[in-house]
């Protein structure tokens, strides 16, 4: 069976704080990256002694006092079985991130194409712009969209600009042109 020998950290590594958002453990008891630790955490959060842990593992108690100290790797199979009984994400126990789901972020990203293709056909619709124009500054926008900025009129007239130039921006510097930046697509 394959195992996982992370090492820890190098001392002084910077890491982003951890957020409380995860349903099971909170995210503030699963460390980057350092598997041990996070199993010693675990253990503690559930209120077990290495004993009772190591039965629910189904391994002896110094085979997992190896593993929360460190000086064993975690067997993989150890890890889906622990993850399964008390409910955490493998992922961010061994990374500290939740795996993104490719469904919702390619959601997101459709959402946000059309959402800016929307926008556009409100702004430019008294233009020549092309419809395949369209498409291709609203794919530019979701491409390059960061969650959490919120929606910028100002980010997708950059994105008109990239496309097709100055072609329907006549004066790119007029405040106009996009009314009130933050305004929200209809």
């Amino acid at each position: 069976m394959p195992k996982f020998d992370l090492k820890p950290l190098p001392s002084g590594t910077e890491v982003d704080e951890p957020q409380d958002t995860y349903d099971g453990f909170p995210e503030s008891i699963l460390p980057r990256s350092q598997p041990h630790d996070g199993l010693k955490q675990v253990r503690k959060a559930a209120k077990l002694t290495q004993e009772e842990m190591a039965q629910e593992a189904g391994v002896s108690r110094k085979s997992y006092q190896l593993y929360e100290t460190g000086k064993l790797p975690i067997p993989s199979d150890k890890v889906v079985k622990l993850a399964q009984r008390f409910d955490f994400d493998i992922h961010k126990f061994f990374t500290g991130s939740p795996l993104v789901n490719p469904v919702q972020l390619k959601v997101q990203c459709a959402q946000v194409g059309i959402d800016a293709f929307k926008e556009l056909l409100r702004r430019f619709d008294d233009t020549e712009m092309t419809m395949d124009e369209m498409k291709r500054i609203a794919m530019a926008y979701a491409k390059y969209y960061t969650e959490g900025d919120g929606y910028s009129y100002l980010d997708l007239l950059k994105c008109v600009e990239l496309i097709t130039g100055y072609k329907y921006i006549p004066d790119p510097n007029d405040p106009d042109l996009w009314g009130i930046e933050g305004e929200k697509p209809h």
